[in-house]
């Protein structure tokens, strides 16, 4: 059985990651909230690298999401898996990986941070529709 210090020390670092998630998750409305932008430059900037795949002849994105968009259920199911998987599946493999593989929990935890605030900067910069 775990003494007290050990289980005390273990709900520290347990609410240490739970607020760390939750600052992250402000900083994440506060950037929405502060990059939100014109919906007209949005589309433009998505229309340019529209032309920018077709250029390179790496346009293979629409056709795929018109073989979907065709397909009623293909789209609700592809709509579903989005919502409901994504970040149920992030959220039980965090804890999964927090309970019993803390290293890998930290890189899981620090590779989402990096990709969100990668895709941040992307967003700010070149907003898309």
């Amino acid at each position: 059985m775990p003494t007290r210090p050990l289980v005390r020390r273990r709900a520290q670092a347990a609410a240490r990651e739970v607020l760390i998630i939750v600052l992250a998750a402000l900083v994440y409305a506060g950037v929405r909230v502060l990059t939100e932008g014109d919906s007209r430059e949005a589309v433009a900037n998505g229309r340019r690298i529209l032309r920018l795949e077709h250029a390179l002849h790496i346009q293979w994105e629409s056709g795929l999401q018109a073989q979907v968009l065709a397909r009623e259920w293909l789209a609700t199911l592809a709509d579903w898996v989005y919502i409901w998987g994504f970040w149920p599946v992030l959220a039980a493999a965090a804890i999964f990986l927090y309970a019993r593989h803390r290293d890998e929990y930290v890189l899981l935890r620090n590779a989402v941070f990096i990709s969100g605030l990668t895709g941040f900067v992307f967003f700010a910069l070149l907003p898309v529709a």
